[in-house]
């Protein structure tokens, strides 16, 4: 693996803490003080700041970016190499975080997939909603703040919900359960 960049750290210490991340971060010599450290770097980096963050300010922020668009900054990701890291730009050069995506994307499904095997087909840690939708849908329900994403599709046959939270668009839990999220 590759040195983790200020972009894997920005968004490892900006998604929800679970095991799972704290143990890949453990693996590339990351812990709780270099999360902590970070954390405070983004407060006074102004990123949590939608106008303060400019296409200018996450190059200087981030380095170049591996890919331009015309709307977007696209970064490869160390922790996550299967994932590129976007952000988006509007007309006046206000730059925010849309979040992870394949870098090679899976084969389309022929038609929409059953909510109900979701757990069989979406991978946690890989797959992002922008595979979700595709393969499934809209979700019955979204509750998703910022970066935060909470979706819920259902009630399946047996009346369950499946719940799925992504960080960034990244799937990291999907769960089946008689509730919504």
């Amino acid at each position: 693996m590759h040195a983790l960049t200020k972009l894997d750290l920005y968004v490892a210490a900006t998604m929800r803490r679970s095991e799972r991340l704290l143990a890949v971060l453990r693996q590339c010599g990351v812990d709780n003080a270099d999360l902590l450290e970070t954390e405070a770097w983004i407060d006074s980096s102004g990123l949590l700041m939608p106008d303060l963050s400019t296409k200018d300010s996450i190059q200087a922020l981030f380095g170049p970016a591996q890919k331009y668009e015309p709307n977007a900054l696209v970064y490869e990701l160390a922790l996550w190499p299967d994932h590129n890291f976007r952000w988006l730009v509007d007309n006046s050069e206000r730059a925010a975080p849309v979040g992870f995506e394949l870098r090679f994307a899976p084969p389309a499904w022929q038609s929409h997939l059953e909510f109900e095997d979701m757990g069989d087909h979406l991978r946690v840690w890989y797959h992002t909603i922008h595979e979700m939708r595709e393969w499934y849908g809209v979700p019955n329900l979204d509750e998703s703040w910022g970066h935060l994403g909470s979706y819920a599709y259902g009630p399946t046959s047996k009346e369950e919900y499946v719940n799925v939270q992504a960080d960034y668009g990244l799937i990291t839990t999907v769960t089946k359960d008689f509730r919504r999220n």
